[in-house]
């Protein structure tokens, strides 16, 4: 059991990030380097801290695939945050993991990254959860229908999935610490976090959907920066003087 301190909630939550990666990318690693991951086989590995200053252990459950078949993307990660009055949680994190056959370690740089973008981002959840008062945050997004990605329908989830006022504050919290470390401006992070979310970064898609939809995607991505900008700055008050 590690004893974590959270100061203050926020800043340290990159750290936190950064450590959880840690330890799940050091046991995905060993898996790999040492040929003890098969094929048709899942392994779980579970993370356990306690956060002092609210009392409250923190369990993170990752689930391992390794795929024997090539995809694009090499690996894939998943994350889900299980609030606290779900019915039958019993932890705080899911993480699914899966590792196509073409994964090798050239990637083990980037499956890290993932990996603090994805705890950064549940620990954001786990921080808001602390904060609802009564019942449950609203989900009103299919997850799904999320990487549909060529389809109107799975254009339209993923809209909804990103208003989603839980998941566009800790999504802006994540793209001001990536303007802050990379040096850039928080309106360029905030285009490029759009098109990847809508379009997955991916020209083919935007065509597609621009095909069948028209002007009506600029209108609709007009929108989500406005929406985005517009709570960013009651967020962070400096943004208003750039």
């Amino acid at each position: 059991m590690i004893i974590y301190k959270i100061s203050g909630y926020r800043n340290p939550f990159d750290n936190v990030g950064r450590y959880l990666a840690r330890e799940s990318f050091s046991y995905i690693k060993d898996l790999l380097v040492n040929k003890k991951i098969k094929v048709g086989f899942g392994y779980t590995f579970t993370l356990s801290f306690f956060a002092e200053d609210i009392k409250r252990n923190v369990i993170i459950i990752m689930y391992i695939n390794y795929v024997d078949e090539f995809y694009k993307n090499i690996f894939s990660v998943d994350s889900e945050y299980i609030y606290k009055r779900a019915p039958n949680r019993k932890n705080d994190i899911n993480l699914t993991i899966n590792i196509y056959n073409n994964f090798s370690k050239d990637y083990f740089i980037d499956l890290k990254q993932k990996l603090i973008d994805k705890f950064r981002h549940e620990m954001e959840h786990w921080v808001q959860d602390e904060s609802i008062e009564g019942g449950m945050p609203v989900t009103d997004y299919s997850k799904d229908k999320l990487n549909s990605v060529d389809d109107i329908e799975g254009f339209r989830e993923r809209i909804i999935y990103v208003k989603n006022q839980f998941e566009r504050d800790a999504f802006i919290r994540a793209n001001m610490l990536r303007a802050k470390n990379t040096r850039q401006p928080f309106e360029k992070i905030l285009n490029s976090f759009i098109d990847y979310q809508l379009f997955k970064s991916d020209a083919s898609v935007v065509k597609n959907i621009r095909d069948q939809l028209g002007e009506e995607v600029d209108v609709i991505l007009e929108d989500l920066k406005n929406i985005y900008m517009s709570r960013a700055k009651s967020i962070f008050p400096n943004l208003n003087k750039q």
